[in-house]
């Protein structure tokens, strides 16, 4: 174009200058987001994004959480990238993992382990039950022996076995030996059965277990029992002791009466009871339990059943205790568990709790619990020493907790932290150093 003389141009969209010679830099507006570069074009641009956004000017946020990669949790967006908040018992990028949780030692006793999320389950052998099938199940917690021909029942795995008393047979002890079905009586002597037993009746000049022994005068000694012999013209005669009677003083007077103790208790006859206070009596014999440390003076004498006995106390502590009735010992009678909930405490308890947890029992599931109790229990300290009794409550816990370890195969780290707790090496008190020496020696295992 020329106007007055002198030409001007008119420039193509994107150029400017007189002769149109500059390309206008569409990038100085920063049309592009988030650090995008810009790259100048003819009346145009393009944005090179950064990784995680798009659009013309990289304006989008990409959403890497859209696709739902996390299988077992949340998902959380970040810049080109994302991140998994898994759910409890997953791992891994995308939370589909499952740790197994099973090892070779999982389950005890044989049982069988299955995964779970963040768990595990053990199917325990028949006999054994827990969480990790560490218990063997009592069968003798049932009772399946019968009581009156049991002396006691041994628990086994899954199974149980019922150690007769003489005179019963069978699986529960259940079946009363007819001892005379072997004939024993000679000389046409009677036989009566009994209890474990048999009792021979002899005719009149025999006599003996059998009957087998011949009888004239007193000089051949006819009569059983400590019966007294008398001389009666040419034939003898026995004089019995009281509640023995028959000709040759045999037989023994079952002289109690059926419910003489209750509870189906065993209250044993026999003219040699004199010692007992009279032959049907059920009893619990004297026995010496516990220290004058804990709970006073543990002397509990002869006491009938059904009695309560209370022991001396000191200026502490007072307890208590049953005699109860039983069919499992020869007195009819056994000392219950010491009534320690009724003691009174004093200023310092430490005795009496580890008196408590010397007569707990220790088991796989509770001797962490146990361990760590008597760690805080063991601590010696100048106001309240520990008593020689104490030592003896402290050596019987640990021998019980080394027995579990043993059986479990673990370390004994913990028990000895526990003894050098409770005995210094350098502690002058020749008593603490000997229990120190015993449990080292004979109670922890060879191997430590």
């Amino acid at each position: 174009m020329q106007r007055m003389g002198y030409s001007t141009c008119s420039c193509k969209l994107g150029f400017t200058g007189d002769i149109c010679e500059t390309n206008i830099d569409d990038c100085a507006s920063g049309p592009c987001k988030h650090g995008a570069t810009c790259v100048d074009g003819i009346e145009n641009y393009n944005c090179t994004c950064f990784p995680g956004f798009m659009g013309r000017n990289c304006e989008i946020e990409i959403k890497e959480c859209k696709s739902n990669p996390c299988k077992h949790g949340r998902c959380v967006d970040l810049i080109n990238e994302y991140a998994c908040i898994c759910d409890t018992g997953w791992m891994g990028k995308n939370c589909d993992e499952n740790p197994n949780d099973c090892s070779n030692d999982t389950c005890f006793h044989g049982g069988d382990c299955t995964d779970g999320l963040k768990d595990f389950t053990c199917k325990c052998r028949t006999g054994f039950r827990g969480k990790r099938c560490e218990e063997d199940i009592d069968e003798c917690a049932t009772n399946p022996c019968w009581a009156e021909g049991t002396e006691r029942c041994i628990d086994l795995v899954n199974d149980y076995y019922c150690k007769c008393k003489p005179g019963y047979a069978k699986r529960t002890c259940s079946f009363d030996i007819n001892e005379c079905l072997s004939n024993p009586c000679l000389n046409k002597g009677r036989c009566k059965d009994e209890i474990g037993r048999y009792v021979c009746e002899c005719p009149y000049g025999f006599s003996g277990v059998n009957c087998e022994k011949s009888v004239q005068s007193c000089a051949d000694e006819p009569c059983l029992n400590d019966g007294k012999c008398t001389e009666v013209g040419s034939r003898y005669n026995c004089s019995c002791k009281k509640d023995v009677f028959g000709r040759h003083c045999e037989f023994n007077q079952d002289n109690y009466a059926p419910k003489s103790c209750a509870n189906a208790a065993k209250c044993v006859d026999g003219w040699r009871g004199s010692d007992r206070g009279s032959s049907s009596d059920c009893y619990c014999p004297s026995e010496k339990v516990g220290t004058r440390q804990a709970y006073g003076i543990f002397e509990w004498p002869k006491t009938p059943v059904g009695h309560n006995y209370t022991c001396p106390h000191n200026n502490k502590f007072s307890t208590s205790r049953e005699c109860r009735y039983t069919n499992q010992t020869d007195t009819g009678g056994f000392w219950g568990p010491i009534v320690v909930e009724q003691c009174e405490s004093g200023p310092d308890t430490r005795s009496k709790d580890l008196f408590l947890l010397a007569q707990k029992e220790v088991n796989i599931s509770n001797v962490v619990n146990i361990t760590q109790e008597l760690k805080k229990l063991s601590v010696d300290n100048s106001s309240h020493p520990l008593q020689a009794g104490d030592i003896n409550n402290i050596a019987t816990v640990l021998q019980k907790i080394v027995a579990v370890k043993q059986k479990a195969n673990e370390t004994f780290e913990d028990f000895y932290t526990t003894v050098d707790n409770v005995l210094d090496p350098g502690d002058e008190d020749d008593n603490k150093k000997d229990t120190t020496n015993v449990m080292k020696t004979s109670s922890m295992p060879s191997q430590i």
